[in-house]
């Protein structure tokens, strides 16, 4: 019973040696082109906010993650549209 499997393992890892790609390895991450550091420090508050309202359930953390969320929607827009402008 071993020994089919151990073939078998062998059969599986060669082929996938020679068929699979081999994974590419990301060195540089993509990071965040154009946005300014404001408004990743933002994005960030309203990752955390929206856990801390998921844990909780509460309004009161609904309501800050609510303003959060807008003001980086806010952001973006305004940067959106100074980008479109210089153009």
């Amino acid at each position: 019973m071993e020994l089919g499997r151990r073939s078998s393992h062998d059969k599986f890892t060669s082929l996938s040696e020679k068929f699979v790609p081999p994974k590419k390895l990301n060195s540089a991450k993509r990071g965040n082109r154009g946005i300014s550091k404001e408004t990743v420090k933002e994005i960030k508050k309203r990752e955390k906010a929206w856990i801390r309202y998921k844990s909780s359930g509460s309004d009161r953390h609904w309501q800050v993650y609510k303003f959060i969320r807008n003001r980086v929607v806010q952001l973006i827009r305004n940067m959106t549209r100074n980008n479109i402008r210089r153009s």
